[in-house]
């Protein structure tokens, strides 16, 4: 909701705000999900959480998975010009 306040704040929202957005909402989630691990968090907002249903080896892969698809994801896109010149190393 921030970025598209902002970006309608600073201008207009376009296809780089959408994608800005769910960078930013993969980071989240990424983080949230290793938070519980972390935590040793059985329930977030009143569900399972990833680490209560698949334990915690499976919560850090899920974690890290959607970490790396977010490091990934600028790669996939040409909002960074520069580095639309070289192939997404992830295969996403």
């Amino acid at each position: 909701m921030f970025v598209f306040l902002s970006a309608k704040t600073c201008g207009e929202v376009n296809e780089a705000t959408c994608r800005g957005a769910a960078l930013i909402e993969l980071l989240h989630t990424a983080s949230l999900v290793h938070d519980d691990v972390v935590d040793d968090s059985n329930y977030r907002r009143g569900f399972f959480s990833v680490n209560a249903l698949w334990k915690n080896k499976i919560a850090v892969l899920v974690g890290d998975y959607l970490l790396s698809g977010a490091c990934c994801f600028p790669l996939t896109t040409t909002i960074l010009t520069c580095c639309a010149l070289f192939p997404p190393p992830c295969g996403i």
